[in-house]
């Protein structure tokens, strides 16, 4: 039959319709294109493009209720949600959509937890992961929404989501760079706490060894002559790492070496100093310490142990632990007692001091190096110069972890005196 006049004017009207439907859609899409995209120009927080997200959808799109859940710490968080007020759980998330990865139709006959609610998925993919799903619901009209509008809200899902990783990429590279530079002042700030020479005479030789783990921790050891026939030999460790503890630990150096050059006793000197720890860090890092004054004249060793590791002091035949002194420094506002420590010697001694981060260092098996192995270690190593020595128990340590590293920074400071003075 020939097509009448009548029905090739309602054939026009009705593609007239149609292109003038296509051309609303495509403005909508390019108007909500453009908000997104200014959105995130603006540099806004995260909160706020996923605000805006949610904005725009329910704006200018045509559907009852929308659900954003969000791949973060291994967890599906819902970032957005209008149209009705329940969230669902991570694991019933990964359930029920784990693994979609094209817009997907729910099931009704299923009648799992979701499509009760929602008719619609739309994954969001980012390189082969799936970073997110927008859950869908209509009334009516689904087969539109499908051809329309599920694509264009898989695409600015998309641009938003994969913007905010792009943020928080960028912001983890700049805390990344930020700490490095930290990091690498805190390293020179420590190097700059060691002595640049230990005595290598006939009468007091010292070697010490600084091990690092990844982060710069705050170890120190020191030497300091104070006259002829005595000098100071110390070793300390601050809790935390970074510039915080680097500086806390310059400052605490700098103050032991002015004050034990000033002939202070060693307890004054710890008890000015827990005080200048306690005023400076606001009770947040502690600092243990071990300072021994030896006086090759009278054969005397006066030392203060302040909450570390107790030294091994060698002397006849016999191993000494230097445990006497007080508690940690930058605890107490006034330190709860001091008992100062006098060691005597006839002949030679050999001591040897070292921070937490060797006795702590753990194996395979989950076992702590311990004193006991440091106690045997040097018994069975008092012929080694001391350099040798120091390197030999490393060698030690190493062969006893194995593959785990190290947790914390080792410091190792090893001292041998003859009776000759100085």
């Amino acid at each position: 039959m020939p097509t009448t006049h009548n029905q090739k004017i309602n054939g026009d009207d009705e593609l007239i319709k149609e292109l003038k439907y296509s051309l609303q859609v495509k403005s909508m899409e390019l108007d909500s294109l453009l908000d997104i995209t200014k959105a995130i120009n603006k540099n806004l927080a995260e909160e706020d493009l996923y605000r805006i997200f949610q904005l725009t959808i329910r704006a200018k799109l045509d559907i009852d209720g929308l659900a954003l859940y969000v791949f973060e710490n291994d967890l599906w968080v819902n970032k957005a949600n209008y149209g009705f007020e329940r969230s669902y759980s991570s694991d019933l998330i990964q359930k029920e959509l784990g693994g979609i990865e094209q817009i997907t139709v729910l099931d009704k006959a299923k009648k799992t937890e979701i499509s009760k609610i929602f008719e619609a998925v739309v994954p969001v993919m980012h390189k082969n992961k799936t970073l997110a799903y927008v859950l869908i619901s209509v009334v009516d009209d689904l087969e539109s929404l499908l051809d329309e509008l599920l694509p264009f809200i898989q695409i600015i899902s998309s641009v938003i989501l994969v913007a905010i990783e792009n943020k928080k990429f960028a912001k983890k590279q700049l805390e990344q760079e930020a700490m490095k530079k930290e990091m690498e002042i805190a390293r020179k700030v420590q190097n700059l706490l060691f002595p640049k020479k230990l005595p290598q005479t006939n009468q007091v030789t010292i070697h010490a060894a600084y091990f690092p783990n990844k982060e710069v921790g705050g170890d120190y050891y020191d030497y300091v002559k104070l006259s002829e026939t005595q000098f100071l030999v110390c070793i300390a460790d601050v809790s935390g790492k970074g510039i915080p503890a680097a500086m806390l630990m310059s400052n605490f150096q700098a103050s032991v070496r002015s004050l034990v050059k000033q002939g202070v006793a060693l307890e004054e000197m710890v008890r000015i100093v827990n005080e200048s720890i306690l005023y400076n860090s606001e009770g947040e890092y502690f600092i243990t310490f071990f300072g021994a004054i030896v006086d090759t004249e009278n054969k005397k060793i006066n030392y203060i142990n302040a909450g570390h590791n107790p030294p091994l002091l060698v002397k006849e035949g016999k191993v000494l632990l230097l445990d006497q002194g007080t508690t940690i420094l930058g605890m107490f506002d006034e330190l709860p007692f001091i008992n100062h420590g006098e060691v005597c010697y006839e002949s030679n001694f050999q001591l040897f001091a070292y921070t937490d981060g060797l006795t702590e260092a753990r194996n395979e098996q989950d076992e702590e190096f311990g004193d006991d192995n440091v106690i045997t270690f040097l018994i069975k190593n008092l012929d080694l110069d001391t350099q040798s020595l120091n390197e030999k128990i490393k060698l030690t340590l190493d062969e006893f972890r194995g593959k785990v590293p190290l947790a914390d920074d080792v410091t190792l400071l090893y001292c041998r005196v003859k009776s000759e003075l100085i």
